[in-house]
């Protein structure tokens, strides 16, 4: 999980806050509760149920991936809902590729009202996986969604 720990710090601050911990530590609580598979010795991490951000913020009703030739196009729904979301929350968008121990992300993409963003892949080696997430962050940066998991896709 090393590689994540720049996305995570800003994706667990608040969670972090309220538990009084660190961010890493608030996200390996969480992994333990909701993303741990197997028993003892042969346990993991199921990348479709790991959260990398937590929060109480609004996420996007609808929301996809496609990979194309230079990235992920993203897009979402683009509906507000009074004192859940707002116009100006921002898009965080992360891809993780396992196999390489490398991710390309964006924690202060497009406002949520624009409905699509793109994530370049350039420089990551072609061929392999990438574990594909979506969140939202209000402008402030005090307050988050929780990640969704958009798939796995090939780069």
């Amino acid at each position: 999980m090393k590689p994540l720990e720049k996305f995570i710090r800003v994706g667990y601050r608040q969670d972090a806050k309220k538990k009084q911990l660190s961010s890493h530590n608030a996200m390996v609580s969480e992994i333990r509760k909701s993303a741990m598979e197997g028993l003892y010795l042969e346990r993991s991490v199921s990348l479709s149920k790991l959260l990398v951000t937590r929060g109480n913020l609004l996420t996007a009703d609808k929301k996809s991936a496609v990979m194309t030739p230079s990235g992920l196009a993203f897009s979402w729904s683009t509906e507000i809902e009074d004192g859940k979301s707002h116009y100006s929350d921002q898009v965080m968008l992360l891809a993780f590729f396992p196999e390489l121990q490398q991710i390309r992300f964006e924690t202060g993409g497009a406002q949520r009202y624009k409905g699509k963003d793109f994530l370049q892949l350039d420089g990551i080696k072609k061929g392999f996986a990438a574990e594909v997430y979506i969140s939202f962050i209000a402008n402030d940066q005090e307050s988050v969604s929780n990640s969704t998991y958009l798939g796995q896709f090939i780069w």
